[in-house]
């Protein structure tokens, strides 16, 4: 039996999430890119889950599937993540939370937070 990714999705939206760092600090991802993704992969992570968990936003336990860009489209270094997140997530009483304020313009989480 054949099965295909998007019979795994969840039948929610989902979102375009990216994480960069500031560009005085991609050479150091040269000289040490074990130390510099892993940090990245975890402060990426440690945000989602951080806003996520805040009733003001969703409250709940979200998921994410993570994937490391080092260069940019012009293939200058750029270190980034994408994230693709479900638009919701598992609430303490184990029901699924769609998000509270998911904006008009379709962000998961307000811009300037």
């Amino acid at each position: 039996m054949d099965i295909y990714r998007s019979e795994e999705l969840l039948p929610v939206k989902y979102y375009h999430v990216v994480f960069t760092i500031p560009e005085q600090f991609n050479e150091w991802c040269l000289y040490n890119p074990a130390f510099c993704y892993d940090t990245l992969f975890k402060a990426a992570w440690q945000t989602l889950r951080t806003f996520a968990a805040d009733d003001k936003w969703l409250g709940a336990q979200a998921g994410a599937t993570m994937v490391l860009h080092t260069w940019g489209q012009n293939l200058s270094l750029h270190p980034h993540i994408h994230c693709i997140v479900p638009g919701g997530g598992i609430a303490p009483q184990g029901q699924w939370q769609n998000p509270k304020r998911a904006g008009s313009r379709g962000f998961l989480f307000p811009v300037k937070v």
